[in-house]
Parts: structure tokens; C-alpha cells; sequence
């Protein structure tokens, strides 16, 4: 219970929704590491070849093996740089292990073969061990198979090429360093995962805010300011291109006496089921906008006055045919006017009011985008 209960914490994970995000940002972590580490090994691998080892042994050519090994690693480095994934496979997985793998083997050889002592454990392994623990983010269970792997090899190993030699004090001092190692990792890896998720969590109360910043709060349409915003942006585009569209203004039919009648709640839940409606029956492109109180106002891009219309009559129709609370029946009156009636912004929102309280003064339920008004 006590362990079920702190695991999570001990040992965070990422959710299922954030998966494939976390990959790519690890996977990229990882990569940029791994190219600095490998061209930095490229030259101190060619240093050592040609500087400190002797000319014709096998350690020499350990060398020169290692640095072309780096070279084409940090070529493969730099083109996930240049091009990263947007998906994350099991090559790319293999690619962030790769070095860290690389160098588990190098120690491992040179451990058995070139540097073997049972009084100590060689540099290198411990510069490899800690080196891969800190430098590189990996998952749980992949740091506790490398270092396992590696400890076991070591293990399983000595006794074939250095018989005898094995002792319970070199087994321990091996298996400790790797519980270490690991634990090390681990350590690293939660703190990794500790970050991605705090972003993670900033980056979706921000989104939050802005949301809040742009969205009516009840009716979770834009709020006037943000369509007002995209109205003046699809006006200057239509100026720009000599495109048309046309903006639709409703009214909620006889509102007053909803609220009167039946009380504010229910006036509250009209207008969210209302907008549940408009915003459910139009176009992708279209935008829809909490104009004021119990209006609205729907901005339909390259949209003529026809087009509008017939967007608006199927709105008219749907609010009249809902069933709302308390079975009470709501209808909703449209006023219409297009970019190439009026391509000044001020008058087209004018004509469209004036063609809306028209349609009210018709006897409501309707939809008004023809009617002709004098603006002098």
C-alpha cells in the first residue's frame, strides 16, 4: 500500500496524451549530447592515437577505431538536427542508447583486455559508469538494463579471460558501482521527466488564461473583443485580395421575457444552448462571436449575400425546432449584409444591425439580408 502510494512520486511517468510529445523533447536532449560528446571524442580519440599510444598496438588501433566511430555517430547527430522526427521509432530509441552503449563496451574491453587489476576498478569504466548516469536521459528501466548488463558481462567475463582472479570483493565493489550508477539515472531521468511535466502544466494554464482572455465565460464563444479582432483581420483580407464575405447578426427573440418570466438561470441556459447550436451548424471557417447580451455574430468568409442567407435560414430553423427547458420553445431573428454591399467595415455592421431590427420589426422569427437603407 505504503509503496503503491509513493511510487508515482518516487518515480514519476509521463501520461499516455503526453507521450509522444515527451519522446521527441527527450529524444532530442539526448541527441544534441550525444553530437557534442561524440565530435569532442573524435579529436581526444586521435590524440591519444597519435600522441600517446604506441604505433602499431592494439590499443593504437582501439583508437583510431573509436574516433571514426565518433565521426559517423556525430554525422548521424547532426542530420536528426538538421531534421527532426515527428514521430519518435524504435531506430530513434536505439540511436539515444547508442553512445552510451558504445562507451559501456569500449570500458568493458579495455577492463578485460588492457587495464585489468583486482586491487581497482580502471578510470575509464567509472568515467563511462557515472558518465552516461549523468549526461544522457534514460527511461527506468532502460538505465537498469544497461547497467545490469554491463555488471553481469563483467562478472560473467573475468573468470573466461582471467582465471582465478575473481573475487567476492571485486564482484561487490562491480555490482555497487552499478546500483549506483543506476540509482544516479534514475535520479536524473525523474528530474527530467519533473520539468517536462511542470512545462507541460505552465504551457496548459497559460493556454487556460488565453482562453479565458478570448472566450466569452458563458457561453465559451468568442468574446466582442477577439471577434471584433477577426472581423477587422477577414475585412483587411478581403480588401487585400478583392475577396467577399458577409457577417451575420441574430438576436435572441422576446429575451427580456425569458428572464422576466423564468428567472436568469434559465435566460443563462438558453444562451449556452444557443451557442451550442451556432457553434455546432457552421462552417470550419466561419467564427462565431458573443456580439453583446443576447446577441450574436457569425463572420462567414468568402460568403455572398445567397450563401449567408442559406447559413443563416438552417440556424433559424434549428433554433426554432430545439426543445429548451421547462419545454419552452426560442426563436431568433438575422440581420445580413456582405463585403461587397458595404466594403467600409462600419457601415457593413450598421446595415446588418439595422437589416436585423428589420427582421424584428417583421414579426421576428426571420431572416433580413435584403432590405436597403439609406446611410446619409
Amino acid at each position: 500500500m505504503i509503496i503503491t502510494k509513493y511510487l508515482p512520486q518516487m518515480f514519476p511517468q509521463v501520461t499516455e496524451n503526453l507521450k509522444s510529445d515527451f519522446d521527441g523533447y527527450r529524444f532530442q536532449r539526448n541527441n544534441q549530447r550525444i553530437f557534442i560528446i561524440s565530435v569532442f571524442l573524435v579529436f581526444e580519440q586521435l590524440f591519444y592515437g597519435i600522441f600517446v599510444s604506441g604505433r602499431g598496438s592494439s590499443l593504437h588501433a582501439v583508437y583510431y577505431i573509436s574516433a571514426f566511430a565518433m565521426l559517423l555517430m556525430s554525422l548521424v547527430c547532426g542530420f536528426f538536427i538538421l531534421h527532426k522526427p515527428e514521430n519518435i521509432g524504435i531506430h530513434h530509441k536505439i540511436h539515444e542508447l547508442s553512445l552510451g552503449i558504445l562507451g559501456m563496451g569500449v570500458a568493458l574491453i579495455r577492463l578485460l583486455f588492457f587495464e585489468f587489476d583486482m586491487l581497482r576498478i580502471p578510470t575509464i569504466y567509472i568515467a563511462v559508469l557515472y558518465g552516461v548516469a549523468v549526461l544522457f536521459y534514460l527511461s527506468y528501466g532502460y538505465g537498469l538494463f544497461l547497467y545490469a548488463l554491463l555488471s553481469l558481462s563483467i562478472i560473467l567475463l573475468t573468470p573466461l579471460y582471467h582465471p582465478g582472479t575473481l573475487t567476492t570483493r571485486y564482484i561487490a565493489d562491480i555490482s555497487s558501482n552499478g546500483i549506483i550508477a543506476w540509482i544516479v539515472s534514475a535520479m536524473n531521468y525523474r528530474n527530467f521527466v519533473s520539468i517536462f511535466l511542470n512545462r507541460k502544466e505552465i504551457e496548459k494554464k497559460n493556454e487556460e488564461l488565453r482562453e479565458r482572455s478570448i472566450r466569452d465565460e458563458l457561453t465559451d464563444l468568442y468574446n466582442r473583443r477577439n471577434i471584433n479582432s477577426v472581423l477587422k483581420e477577414v475585412h483587411a483580407r478581403a480588401e487585400r485580395y478583392a475577396s467577399d464575405f458577409s457577417v451575420i447578426i441574430l438576436d435572441i427573440d422576446h429575451f427580456k421575457h425569458i428572464n422576466d418570466t423564468f428567472g436568469h438561470h434559465l435566460g443563462d441556459i438558453v444562451l449556452r444552448q444557443i451557442s451550442a447550436i451556432l457553434s455546432g451548424n457552421i462552417r470550419e471557417v466561419d467564427t462565431c462571436g458573443r456580439w453583446g447580451g443576447e446577441e450574436f455574430l457569425i463572420i462567414c468568409p468568402e460568403a455572398d449575400i445567397p450563401h449567408a442567407e442559406g447559413i443563416a435560414e438552417r440556424l433559424r430553423l434549428l433554433i426554432g425546432e430545439y426543445t429548451f427547458q421547462h419545454n419552452k420553445k426560442v426563436t431568433a431573428s438575422f440581420g445580413i449584409a456582405s463585403f461587397r454591399e458595404f466594403p467600409d467595415l462600419d457601415s457593413l455592421l450598421k446595415i446588418a444591425d439595422m437589416r436585423l431590427y428589420q427582421a424584428k420589426m417583421s414579426g421576428r422569427n426571420r431572416v433580413d439580408a435584403v432590405t436597403l437603407f439609406s446611410l446619409v
